[in-house]
């Protein structure tokens, strides 16, 4: 949420370790955990691997190596994350482990026009089958299938609540036609028939359904795009990440194609045949 350089970042305070020196990056609840502050230059993180191969029981000490290095700043992702991870620059890694070119994974990011599926499966082929080449959902796949059934469900609750409004004109449309009872008979006496007198009221129904519909998507749209602006709800008060909400076209045409087939068949099964 914050931004560095014009680039978003998580970055929560400090900065990002520098590739030629010996710093650390720190998540927010690991930098807690251990009483770091960045204001003090004394403070140092000391870090201790498992050497490969085994550990020597005579001497445990010897099995470890250490490392001392400089807390540059703190990150917040998430608790999890925060909690248990530190970001140090690859270099450094690659000494410790003793592994001058190893890696466990590889990100790559693509330009705005670039196709994924061509580039992800130019990627396969280069690599063979004994690597797994993964985009972002795929990564996270059970967790955007939550977000996917989240917003299903949420369709299916914003379907019965119209449902439970169309009940609601039902009884509207009903007392009208009583209203206007005195009305219907001066229509009748200038020449209209019963259809066209009750087309009068299937109408004043749909345009009831579209006014609210319309008023409805708006409302909506601007909520939608005000928290994509300033983030009004957020994931939680610690962290400040706004909650991620996005306005699709096609959510709002199902909205203005289904509300209004559901408000005419009410006012068309509300209003008396007969006259």
């Amino acid at each position: 949420p914050r931004d560095v350089d014009g680039f978003p970042t998580m970055l929560a305070e400090g900065r990002f370790p520098a590739q030629d020196q010996s710093e650390i990056l720190l998540g927010c609840g690991l930098a807690n955990r251990l009483g770091v502050d960045l204001r003090d230059f004394t403070q140092k993180v000391r870090i201790y691997l498992p050497k490969r191969g085994g550990i020597d029981l005579s001497n445990p000490e010897s099995s470890f190596q250490t490392v001392t290095l400089i807390p540059s700043g703190i990150f917040e992702v998430e608790p999890e994350m925060d909690q248990q991870y530190a970001i140090v620059p690859i270099h450094l890694l690659r000494d410790l482990l003793n592994v001058p070119f190893g890696m466990t994974q590889c990100e790559i990011f693509l330009h705005e026009n670039a196709d994924e599926r061509t580039i992800k499966a130019q990627i396969s082929q280069i690599l063979g089958n004994d690597y797994f080449v993964k985009n972002r959902f795929e990564q996270q796949e059970t967790l955007f299938q939550i977000f996917r059934l989240e917003k299903w469900v949420g369709v299916m609750i914003l379907a019965f609540i119209i449902f439970i409004a169309s009940l609601g004109l039902i009884g509207a449309i009903r007392l009208l036609v009583i209203e206007k009872k005195r009305d219907t008979y001066l229509f009748q006496a200038i020449g209209a028939n019963s259809s066209q007198v009750r087309s009068v009221f299937i109408r004043y129904g749909l345009n009831l359904v579209l006014s609210a519909t319309l008023v409805g998507c708006l409302i909506g749209s601007l909520i939608v795009f005000g928290q994509q602006w300033q983030g009004w709800i957020v994931l939680s008060e610690t962290q400040q990440i706004p909650y991620p909400v996005s306005w699709q076209y096609t959510d709002v045409l199902f909205v203005m194609m289904f509300s209004p087939i559901l408000g005419w068949l009410f006012s068309y099964f509300s209003v008396p045949k007969k006259f």
